[in-house]
């Protein structure tokens, strides 16, 4: 006879570690369903600081892990796995996976997101040791650096300006020609006026190193 849940939770960030907690600690037969390592886009922080309760020194692996010893502490099973379908129609609820199809009473989803990579050699190697991907997060860690940002949309944009509030130069990596870019006409222009902000239009990055 098939194993049964009372709860899978899909995907292995810290909102799915949180989520398998509380259902392990209330007596639930719990499963986490996760394709790679525990802790999802955080685990791939180099140095985090902007965790309450939490400053210099620790690492983002170091409280995801932290984070997924919690819910395994309470009984919460660990499933690595990828999932590529699911029948919800039947009961238990159905999750199909690569390596096998496992069955649960209730699903919480918790798929979390991928940033949008560049996928250009040395990216990889890099990311989170001066590759980033949200400047809020990592904003300081470039204090009084020239950094780059790669595209011409309104999140770029958004982000070199505020990049330019720690950073000495930001070049905004534009693929169009000059003056075209994907952001809407207003951002572009307030854009323009910051003295932090060097446009290299006509441009492909080929590789970070």
């Amino acid at each position: 006879m098939e194993q049964v849940y009372d709860l899978l939770v899909l995907g292995g960030g810290p909102a799915g570690l949180a989520a398998g907690m509380y259902g392990a600690r209330a007596r639930m037969k719990t499963a986490i369903i996760e394709k790679g390592r525990p802790g999802g886009q955080a685990a791939t922080t180099e140095d985090l600081e902007n965790y309450p309760g939490f400053g210099r020194g620790t690492t983002g692996s170091g409280l995801t892990q932290a984070m997924a010893d919690h819910a395994s502490s309470f009984g919460a099973e660990f499933i690595k796995d990828t999932i590529v379908s699911l029948d919800l129609t039947s009961s238990p609820k159905k999750v199909v996976g690569k390596k096998g199809e496992y069955l649960g009473k209730a699903l919480i989803y918790a798929l979390g997101a991928e940033p949008r990579m560049l996928r250009v050699p040395g990216e990889g190697k890099l990311r989170g040791k001066g590759v980033s991907y949200c400047a809020t997060c990592d904003a300081d860690l470039f204090e009084e650096l020239e950094v780059a940002v790669v595209g011409s949309g309104d999140a770029a944009i958004e982000e070199a300006e505020y990049l330019s509030k720690f950073a000495d130069l930001v070049s905004i990596i534009v693929i169009h020609e000059e003056g075209k870019v994907d952001a809407n006409q207003v951002s572009f222009e307030r854009a323009q006026q910051n003295p932090k902000l060097k446009w290299v239009w006509n441009s492909i990055v080929k590789s970070v190193n």
